[in-house]
């Protein structure tokens, strides 16, 4: 994980020294394997671990690496329990509540923050909100919804506790929506394949 200063532009390591592992600890100590996305609160960057099968937090005032719950490492060697992550490909927070998409288990799972804080950031707890016919890849909430890419094409809506907001997905052309993101007024989302950055009103 690097830091880019905004006044001088110069990248610092926040956190994993670049060797393939798993291990807590601080800054460069620390190990991951596949980090593919992440999102971030005021004190607090939340990493999906995509090839251990964890979600880490590192602490954004210390650079002290912890795991939400015990890694299961390898890709593609995740578990199907619903208390578990196969491959978590991305994670969006509220503030309050942590959203994942589970691409292995087509699932979408959420962890209270205020929870998993008073855990000490470990053997936090997931509550499955919803099951998917397809693979979640990219997810990211706006005020009361959240938005879910998926491998079959399209962008889902639902509510913050997983009930959906639509009768039907999001018409997209036959691209997976790789990464998604909001302006406040628009999706924007990117097509894998298609070298293209499409803005969805």
């Amino acid at each position: 994980m690097l830091e880019v200063s905004l006044a001088g532009g110069t990248p610092t390591v926040i956190a994993g020294g670049g060797s393939t592992g798993y291990t807590d600890g601080s800054g460069i100590s620390a190990q991951f394997n596949a980090p593919n996305a992440f999102t971030n609160t005021k004190d607090s960057l939340f990493v999906a671990d995509t090839c251990n099968n964890t979600i880490r937090r590192i602490d954004l005032d210390t650079n002290i690496v912890t795991s939400l719950l015990p890694p299961e490492p390898g890709c593609g060697s995740g578990s199907s329990d619903s208390d578990k992550l196969n491959l978590p490909t991305d994670l969006t927070t509220n503030g309050s509540q942590l959203y994942i998409a589970d691409k292995e288990n087509s699932a979408i799972k959420r962890i209270d923050l205020n929870d998993c804080k008073e855990q000490e950031w470990t053997n936090c707890t997931f509550d499955k909100i919803i099951n998917l016919n397809s693979q979640p890849i990219s997810i990211i909430t706006d005020g009361p919804y959240i938005y879910v890419g998926t491998d079959d094409h399209k962008i889902h809506r639902y509510d913050l506790n997983g009930s959906p907001a639509d009768n039907n997905p999001f018409p997209i052309s036959a691209i997976t929506p790789q990464s998604l993101t909001t302006d406040g007024q628009s999706l924007i989302y990117s097509e894998e394949g298609r070298n293209r950055i499409v803005r969805l009103h």
